[in-house]
């Protein structure tokens, strides 16, 4: 006797908007978190790795093309475009940071030979730099350290049926042995589908970002359990929610994690095409202002140009030349690295009986 088709069969269920922390809410949300993966895993993802447009990483569009996928009745526009070389920004602040310490090291060897002097500062012997030495070394490097392939990028969207484009199913059936890769027209629904039953489920549980999930369950529960453990933790914790001999305990792991982008661009971001208050401008690009008359005045008295950034530095024209105190570059590459670390955290739902 063969085994029924009802083993081979897992049904995924729309949660509804989950808005409070009843025992309720955690059951439909440990479901969702739970069975959320399988809709990309079984049929989004094989879908969506089945490229039917004539282009690929290694024959990327030179311009941005669509392609019109036909799959019985149901027809996607896939719009493909070249992808773009992005700077190695990890690489280059460790690359950046190499070369400032090897400044230091090359000047206390007694074998820096160019772009420095030694300037008496309030009694004291300070070694200072070229602006251009270093300015150039990073520029150089955030433009020829680049990430290997340029690519190519697919976005695909439903044209027809257009009932189908917001239509949700409440349910979702995914079958063991199907190949959801396949052009067919079934697959193509079911795609759609279950793109929408994703995007719908993770805004009604507040694992979307959308605005629409805001006061949704995911962020309800971390807002509560930093209330209960008195702040924002910074060690993987597990918060207990108890429900008569049943506790769901809420996972927290904290991820801190510095932006190298945004460290890197402290130092080069462009002057704005109007100066105002609070507005961000690259270290090096401000002190290149150092040869324009008035130009640091202005920056101070806006508060752009400050004193931490004066004393970091103590910038000079020499010869026709910015120099910068030599310390400067890396005491400010190890500041702003600092000021750009961010907080996230991965949560998640575990369920057990209370003993």
């Amino acid at each position: 006797m063969g085994i029924s088709d009802v083993f081979f069969t897992d049904k995924i269920y729309l949660p509804p908007e989950l808005n409070g922390l009843s025992e309720k809410d955690f059951w439909h949300y440990k479901e969702w978190q739970d069975s959320r993966p399988d809709i990309s895993k079984a049929i989004i993802t094989p879908f969506k790795s089945e490229n039917l447009t004539p282009f690929s990483d290694d024959n990327p569009p030179e311009k941005p093309t669509p392609t019109k996928i036909e799959c019985g009745n149901i027809v996607f526009n896939v719009f493909s475009k070249k992808g773009t070389k992005r700077p190695r920004y990890g690489d280059i602040y460790k690359e950046f940071k190499d070369f400032l310490k090897g400044l230091r090291e090359s000047y206390n060897k007694g074998t820096l030979r160019k772009g420095y002097r030694t300037i008496e500062v309030d009694g004291k012997k300070e070694v200072y730099i070229n602006l251009e030495t270093v300015l150039e070394e990073l520029k150089n490097a955030k433009k020829t350290m680049l990430s290997e392939k340029e690519g190519v990028n697919h976005k695909r969207s439903l044209v027809k049926p257009v009932e189908l484009i917001e239509e949700i199913p409440e349910i979702l059936s995914i079958v063991t042995g199907t190949d959801y890769s396949a052009k067919s027209e079934y697959n193509a629904r079911i795609y759609q589908s279950a793109e929408n039953l994703l995007n719908q489920g993770d805004i009604n549980t507040g694992f979307s970002r959308k605005k629409e999930a805001e006061g949704k369950f995911k962020k309800i529960l971390l807002e509560d359990s930093f209330e209960r453990l008195g702040g924002e933790p910074d060690k993987f914790v597990k918060v207990p929610y108890a429900f008569g001999r049943i506790a769901f305990r809420h996972h927290i792991k904290p991820k801190s994690q510095p932006s190298y982008e945004s460290t890197i661009n402290a130092f080069l971001k462009q002057f704005p095409e109007k100066l105002k208050e609070g507005v961000k401008i690259g270290d090096f690009i401000m002190l290149e202002g150092l040869m324009t008359p008035g130009l640091p005045e202005k920056l101070k008295g806006m508060g752009i140009w400050d004193e931490e950034f004066e004393q970091a530095y103590k910038p000079k024209i020499i010869g026709g030349d910015v120099y910068i105190l030599l310390s400067g570059p890396l005491k400010r590459l190890n500041h702003l690295k600092k000021e750009s670390i961010s907080t996230s955290y991965d949560q998640h739902v575990s369920v057990g009986i209370i003993r």
